[in-house]
């Protein structure tokens, strides 16, 4: 192979971040699918610039690996952006995802990490809805609006909450080469949907 064929991720597809956060697949639609994810754990930062925020959630989780995806809320008038990573998951049977290593949260109360909350996100159902492009604006507020179109035609409620922000998925590692993975994520209200606990 020449250097670049080298450079190239397997079947173009750029390279994953990590490993991915399980789901029961609950229904695949057209343009969308809807997934239920257990409870997890996750380190979340509002951050400024995307490359800033990976940073720093690498030095906060030093020594753990992450699952995928990065996980970002923006709100519509830009006055509030957040990144999350799930660090590990309730496994089956379970409701809750065992401790964080007391390493992750010391670093995460360091003075210069105060912005820093790892929480427990419990058990939810989620609309998502794929895009193959860069996660910019445009193409993100796109996505979302055809998730909520491809929804409201299928009968599934949109919940009026998610209407002041936009939820993101990116899968791939910062700044690789390749095809990437990215989706809008849109979740769901018990009683508005078939699926409810």
């Amino acid at each position: 192979k020449d250097f670049l064929d080298q450079l190239k991720p397997d079947n173009g597809n750029a390279a994953a971040a990590g490993v991915e956060l399980p789901y029961q697949l609950l229904r695949r639609g057209k343009d969308y699918e809807i997934r239920r994810y257990p409870a997890y754990n996750a380190a979340t930062i509002p951050y400024d610039r995307r490359d800033e925020g990976y940073d720093a959630l690498a030095t906060i989780t030093k020594g753990i690996e992450p699952l995928a995806p990065a996980l970002m809320e923006v709100k519509n008038d830009n006055s509030e952006k957040t990144m999350s990573w799930p660090l590990n998951f309730a496994p089956p049977g379970e409701t809750n995802p065992p401790n964080i290593p007391q390493s992750i949260m010391t670093t995460s109360k360091e003075p210069m990490w105060s912005d820093c909350n790892i929480e427990t996100v419990g058990s939810k159902v989620v609309a998502v809805g794929s895009f193959s492009d860069a996660s910019v604006a445009p193409i993100v507020r796109k996505a979302d609006a055809k998730l909520r179109e491809a929804l409201t035609r299928d009968g599934i409620t949109v919940p009026e909450t998610s209407k002041a922000s936009v939820k993101f998925a990116q899968y791939d590692a910062i700044f690789s080469l390749g095809k990437r993975r990215g989706e809008v994520w849109i979740e769901l209200e018990n009683g508005g949907h078939p699926w409810s606990d």
